[in-house]
């Protein structure tokens, strides 16, 4: 089952059959007497590329599979309860490399309990299992794979292209809180400088930007 733009969907089909569950969930199974209520963790794999969006799989309790792209790195918006090895190194590069022609820098995994607390932009993976995390997100008013119903490939290429723009004088980070754009210091700026920082609050409140918890940090 497809969630999220076809395109996208159809090149993350591609690679399912060629994740092989049973080291995954035999790390699952090895935790089962110290999981709370152990049918709701996972066995999360994840990947992060130079510049573009996480790439990650999971693998339930019953061994089915999905592999998904995500706004935010799972990681960072919700814990890990154990750390494991990875096992799907090699499947995951290949992944990174066909969507976005880009190596990968980061890779971890790890036991998680879902949700997951992200946006999911694409997904690909066993229907009865979508389709359970879709009505429990109904009926929690809750929005991580569903959001990805909302995204079109026009969506994903957008938030593609942001990511990889360069600019000398702003960067761009794009996460579950929206789009963050960080001003560049101009060579011209020295240390004891506040120039562009009180530039900056003053742009915010002219135009009503609200205050995030990035405020004050250096870049």
């Amino acid at each position: 089952m497809i969630l999220g733009p076809d395109d996208v969907g159809t090149i993350l089909a591609k690679y399912v059959d060629r994740i092989d569950s049973k080291k995954s969930l035999n790390v699952l199974k090895g935790l089962e007497d110290k999981l709370d209520t152990y049918h709701r963790h996972v066995f999360l794999e994840r990947v992060l590329p130079e510049s573009s969006l996480p790439v990650s799989l999971m693998v339930n309790a019953k061994g089915r599979i999905i592999i998904f792209i995500s706004l935010s790195d799972p990681f960072k918006v919700s814990s890990a309860i154990y750390r494991s090895e990875g096992f799907h190194l090699n499947v995951l590069k290949e992944v990174v490399e066909d969507l976005f022609k880009e190596t990968v820098t980061a890779h971890d995994a790890g036991i998680f309990r879902l949700p997951i607390k992200t946006r999911f932009l694409s997904i690909f993976g066993d229907d009865e299992w979508i389709k359970k995390e879709l009505l429990r997100e109904c009926v929690k008013s809750e929005e991580y794979f569903g959001y990805a119903k909302k995204v079109s490939s026009d969506d994903f290429k957008k938030i593609l292209d942001i990511l990889k723009h360069k600019n000398p004088s702003y960067d761009v980070l794009i996460d579950d809180d929206g789009v963050h754009v960080f001003l560049k210091k101009p060579e011209w700026v020295g240390e004891e400088t506040s120039l562009v920082h009180e530039m900056a609050v003053f742009l915010r409140r002219k135009y009503g930007f609200p205050q995030t918890r990035f405020s004050g940090v250096p870049f």
